[in-house]
């Protein structure tokens, strides 16, 4: 059965950092310095698969977030970071020498394209999220360990507001506001994102409108007995409010 071994990125991360104090300044600075530099604040690219000692995790599209991949123990020994399509209609990811299943959630649809056959799997950026061919269970995505009380969708941890409710008021319990309300479901996001954000969260309307209604509202849809959808394409904000509008709004969890 095929396997993919995952490279950890902080020798990668310190071997670039050596070669740019060499280049600028002709020696290389003490390596307790270095530590300084978390590897979390790194850039990554989307869809970027990496090890990191202790879970698999994948790179969002904001080039900036790494998102952990939920597992469940299967036992057995392996070496860290491989992953393996264990032919029974599922992937298998190796952490603790252990095997863990790939935890999955449907994507809807038939193996096809690049993920045509059991086993094979690609970074879909609609979803910002992996989706792989589940045999005889067709395309599935990946579980992502997120604690939400809300409405989990595309690795982010949604919640509907009330009327004239910003962001920032409804993520002030729930771990703070996070940025993909804009790059996600927001104005540097998809009407088809914020379709779906819609859609999982149970709100009324159907169809997501684009329209300029400058109050950085991002995904929201009215308050009146329509309960229209619509992407404002005024730079969304946190603190952006209208009493005629519920706002979706992505928090910590």
């Amino acid at each position: 059965m095929p396997q993919f071994s995952l490279k950890p990125k902080g020798s990668q991360f310190y071997s670039v950092i050596k070669a740019f104090f060499l280049k600028a300044t002709g020696f290389l600075l003490p390596i307790t310095f270095l530590f300084f530099l978390p590897n979390n604040a790194m850039a990554c690219t989307a869809g970027e698969l990496s090890w990191d000692g202790t879970d698999l995790k994948y790179c969002k599209n904001d080039n900036t977030t790494w998102v952990k991949v939920e597992g469940t123990s299967l036992g057995g020994t392996c070496t860290n970071g491989t992953m393996s399509y264990n032919g029974s209609n599922a992937l298998r990811m190796c952490k603790g020498g252990a095997w863990y299943d790939v935890s999955t959630e449907t994507a809807n649809g038939t193996c096809s394209g690049s993920a045509a056959t059991a086993g094979q799997f690609y970074y879909d950026s609609t979803l910002q999220n992996y989706v792989y061919c589940a045999g005889a269970g067709g395309l599935k995505q990946f579980s992502e360990k997120v604690t939400c009380a809300g409405t989990l969708y595309g690795g982010y941890c949604w919640y509907h507001g009330s009327s004239n409710q910003s962001c920032t008021t409804v993520c002030s319990t729930h771990g703070g506001y996070n940025s993909a309300t804009l790059t996600y479901a927001g104005s540097s996001g998809s009407n088809t994102n914020c379709q779906n954000v819609m859609n999982a969260m149970g709100a009324d309307g159907s169809t997501v409108f684009s329209s300029n209604w400058g109050l950085g509202l991002g995904c929201f849809n009215s308050t009146d007995a329509s309960g229209t959808r619509y992407r404002d394409s005024a730079a969304t904000t946190a603190a952006g409010q209208s009493a005629a509008a519920l706002r979706a709004c992505a928090c910590n969890n």
